[in-house]
């Protein structure tokens, strides 16, 4: 799952929801994989909710056995 936030803390759209949730299949166990996702933020009318502001990405991914969080990416507007 996806989410993004201003560094105000104001939750920004991501793709027309509230996060972004994508499945990657199955992964064998000690095996790893690398998805590029293309996500859209809704800044609202000429990007007043984000310029300014840090965006900060959260991810985290879950299986049957754990969620792992994974550090914020910042990204300054």
């Amino acid at each position: 799952m996806l989410a993004l936030r201003t560094d105000a803390g104001e939750s920004i759209p991501v793709n027309s929801g509230p996060s972004f949730q994508r499945c990657i299949g199955d992964i064998p166990g000690g095996a790893s994989r690398t998805e590029t996702v293309q996500v859209t933020a809704d800044c609202g009318l000429l990007a007043s909710r984000c310029i300014g502001h840090t965006l900060i990405l959260r991810t985290h991914v879950t299986s049957r056995e754990a969620t792992q969080e994974f550090p914020d990416t910042l990204i300054s507007v």
